[in-house]
């Protein structure tokens, strides 16, 4: 789905707007550091099983919060930046684990897959083309789309942030 908006992704209702690739960065890092730690501290004896155990805890790690905290993680949480669907929506398991295979494809090919990010209109790396999604700012949002595609209100920001989906499945305001 073509970005329609160069700064903001277009969900069905709402424009969210799109994160910058510094914050996305800085996100990037945290997590990095965060796992790096951790995976040093549980996995130091064996660099073979390391390695390994090392990709399963980023896989996990990447599943359990993309999935069930509403696209954050600890690194994005502290950005107020969230990975949502092109359609706006939340990701799924599959879309948690394609998107972590893509970061994998993005390091083998020497962070090709990142910096793509920087020349793309609607800011995805290869990670994020393979998995459908968008980095997008917590909160902000620039109006509500209208039904022939065109944006309903433009000159007036929602005054409500995005609703969120809860962990039973409903959805509520955050505001």
């Amino acid at each position: 789905m073509p970005c329609l908006y160069p700064k903001t992704s277009v969900s069905p209702s709402v424009r969210q707007t799109l994160a910058g690739i510094g914050e996305r960065l800085i996100a990037l890092i945290l997590d990095g550091l965060l796992l790096g730690v951790v995976s040093g501290l549980l996995f130091r004896s064996d660099s073979r099983l390391g390695g390994a155990l090392g990709f399963a805890l980023g896989l996990a790690y990447q599943w359990y919060f993309l999935t069930r905290h509403q696209g954050q993680t600890p690194g994005k949480m502290l950005l107020n930046l969230r990975v949502v669907k092109v359609d706006g929506g939340a990701l799924t398991d599959a879309d948690a684990v394609l998107r972590y295979l893509g970061y994998v494809l993005n390091g083998l090919a020497f962070g090709l897959g990142w910096l793509w990010a920087l020349f793309d209109a609607n800011r995805q790396g290869w990670h994020d083309k393979l998995a459908d999604t968008f980095v997008v700012k917590v909160g902000e949002t620039l109006g509500v789309v209208g039904t022939e595609g065109t944006q309903a209100g433009a000159a007036e920001p929602l005054s409500a942030p995005l609703s969120t989906p809860k962990p039973d499945g409903e959805v509520s305001d955050d505001g």
